[in-house]
């Protein structure tokens, strides 16, 4: 099996987003021995490990999950220095993965399509605020500990806040026959456009050139959509060479 690590900036429900799959109805995605939600951020150090089985039209693939629950990113020298060996643990455990799931939450700049501008002027940071998370931080964690990655997906979560009527866009991108991953990703690509010039120069890098970067939007809120980064890993891992 192919080993999946998720990780994200705090609060941004990685827990949540997760055990989601284990709640009916399942589509396509559905996790071993995983609880039930929902729940609430994360108070302990932990570190799950679950099996998620795919199931697609000719097979279906298990993929090794990865999950590192903190009660806060490391978002400082600080806090590395704090926990060093959970911080050397997180980094090898994205090292050894073949595919990194990275959750960032909305900001702000989505405001224009929110239904629920409260939650957005309490939790959200400006667009100018998550560009500068994902460049001073993310983008250096990526480079250094994902040189032997091949696939890095990047979800922005929690697209109920953003995207009007959830159902019908969650219908239009379900995986079905003649489904495009193309016009999925020409899709998701306006929810990230604080950060589409930093994640083209990280994939320009010469460091990165043999890695693929993919571009979700996902919401527990919506089965769809929540589970198509775990098809598109599936898909992918669905015609690797078998030796």
């Amino acid at each position: 099996m192919s080993k999946v690590i998720v990780i994200g900036d705090r609060s941004v429900g990685k827990t949540n987003m997760v055990y989601a799959l284990s709640e009916e109805p399942y589509e396509k995605v559905e996790p071993k021995d995983a609880p039930e939600g929902p729940f609430g951020p994360t108070q302990t150090i932990e570190r799950r490990n679950l099996v998620v089985i795919v199931d697609l039209p000719r097979r279906s693939i298990e993929l090794s999950l990865a999950l590192i629950d903190t009660p806060g990113e490391f978002q400082s020298e600080r806090q590395k220095e704090d926990y060093p060996s959970l911080w050397q643990d997180l980094c090898h455990q994205v090292q050894t993965s073949d595919y990194v799931m990275l959750l960032l939450p909305p900001h702000e700049g989505l405001s224009n399509k929110t239904n629920n501008p409260v939650d957005i002027e309490e939790n959200f940071t400006t667009a100018r605020q998550s560009q500068n998370r994902f460049t001073e931080w993310w983008v250096p964690f990526l480079s250094k500990n994902c040189k032997k990655v091949r696939n890095i997906l990047i979800c922005r979560h929690k697209a109920d806040l953003f995207l009007k009527d959830i159902d019908k866009v969650g219908n239009r991108h379900r995986y079905r026959d003649g489904f495009s991953w193309k016009n999925h990703f020409e899709f998701s690509n306006n929810s990230f456009s604080e950060i589409n010039n930093e994640i083209s120069q990280y994939k320009q890098n010469k460091n990165n050139s043999h890695q693929q970067v993919r571009l979700f939007v996902t919401t527990v809120h919506n089965r769809s959509l929540l589970e198509l980064p775990w098809i598109y890993i599936a898909t992918r891992e669905s015609i690797k060479p078998k030796y």
